[in-house]
């Protein structure tokens, strides 16, 4: 069961992907497909981003999955070296889209959000920990957009850098984010962004770390929660998150 202090943080961001991991309760949905849910919608170190050379070598076509083939892209035990573990029961939650304050944010939130207004065709989710560390953990996301995913991810990187502070509405509330740049994934894939964003809410600040990996059509996000309370979590480690890229670029050949 995920703990009170990383529900509070996913009350207080419900508009982005940081919530889609934290907002786990007891009720559970009966779907999963592969023992991971995933649902079909409508529609170097510290300089925060890097790009694959011209014409996306890195991550491969731009392929659009549907849902049932998008959940089985996503992480499973079998494929984590042995000291972590897959929760294969996560659910893929979802939530009410959030609008930026400031429309020149709205890229960064549609980016990192199930929630945000450049809707994927799919999404998945599975929650991965480190056996040694206890209070840490992670949730990745998966976002098939397709053709639509290079030029998503380059409006949300100018979004990263414009927007210091934003803020991000839905009907139960308004999160107040302050973005920083993060660690560049070096996970492989076509484009990399690092983040790290702290979400002003309930009377408290909430560090959290984010990872973003362009993938051909296939946005793979990483947040990283420290349930502790010292908030001494970074991003999820490379080696793990090119597990995830490495599935996401197999599925699109």
């Amino acid at each position: 069961m995920r703990s009170t202090r990383r529900l509070v943080v996913a009350a207080a961001v419900v508009p982005l992907i940081l919530a889609v991991g934290a907002c786990g309760s007891d009720d559970k949905k009966d779907s999963k497909t592969e023992g991971a849910a995933a649902t079909s919608t409508a529609g170097s170190g510290g300089n925060g981003d890097s790009k694959a050379p011209e014409g996306g070598t890195g991550g491969g076509s731009a392929k659009e999955l549907p849902a049932s083939e998008l959940a089985k892209v996503l992480l499973a035990q079998a494929d984590v070296p042995s000291g972590w573990t897959v929760d294969e029961s996560t659910e893929t939650t979802e939530n009410e889209p959030g609008k930026a304050g400031d429309a020149k944010c709205q890229p960064l939130v549609d980016l990192m959000s199930s929630t945000g207004t450049a809707k994927p065709s799919a999404r998945a989710e599975v929650d991965v920990s480190d056996d040694a560390k206890q209070d840490f953990s992670y949730t990745i996301e998966l976002q098939s957009f397709g053709s639509r995913a290079a030029s998503l991810f380059a409006a949300a990187k100018k979004a990263a850098e414009s927007c210091p502070t934003f803020t991000v509405a839905t009907s139960e509330g308004t999160g107040t984010y302050k973005v920083a740049k993060g660690q560049t994934p070096k996970a492989g894939g076509d484009e990399s962004l690092g983040l790290r964003l702290e979400v002003e809410a309930a009377g408290q600040v909430f560090p959290l770390p984010v990872s973003v990996v362009r993938v051909g059509g296939i946005i793979v996000s990483a947040a990283s929660y420290d349930t502790s309370g010292d908030d001494k979590i970074g991003q999820i480690p490379d080696e793990i998150l090119k597990l995830q890229v490495d599935k996401a670029k197999a599925a699109q050949k």
